[in-house]
């Protein structure tokens, strides 16, 4: 929801790791709903914390 919902041009323009960023997120995410690996999940998590701290940070301005 963040990607489509959220985020805009703006927010793409100041951070431009932020599409990627989503993309590798949401692939984690997929990784770690067919694995029972805690790695897999602890990489899941590592996304989200980047994405949740770029959020906040546009949450500021």
């Amino acid at each position: 929801m963040l990607w489509s919902d959220y985020f805009k041009p703006p927010h793409f323009e100041k951070y431009p790791e932020l599409h990627q960023l989503i993309n590798d997120t949401l692939k984690a995410l997929s990784a770690a709903k067919g694995s029972t690996d805690p790695a897999t999940g602890q990489k899941a998590l590592d996304y989200i914390a980047q994405v949740d701290k770029i959020f906040w940070e546009t949450k500021k301005a």
